[in-house]
């Protein structure tokens, strides 16, 4: 009966394992996911930030020259 017993633990432990590497498996394509994700929203936000920029730019010019008239 206590090797019975021993078995079962180990097939316990095995189960466990086996079930905590699918979740690890899990984790990892929703670690990648967020990470492409955040990646994307990284290149969107530098793709507004240089097109704000260049609208300002060209504000501040126009703005510079009509001052400069007068």
């Amino acid at each position: 009966t206590a090797q019975q017993i021993m078995v079962d633990q180990i097939t316990n432990i095995e189960e466990t394992q086996k079930t905590l590497a699918t979740r690890l498996e899990s984790q990892e394509g929703l670690m990648e996911k967020v990470l492409h994700q955040i990646d994307h929203l990284r290149s969107i936000l530098y793709e507004r930030t240089n097109f704000l920029d260049e609208k300002i730019e060209k504000a501040y010019e126009y703005f510079n020259k009509i001052y400069s008239k007068n």
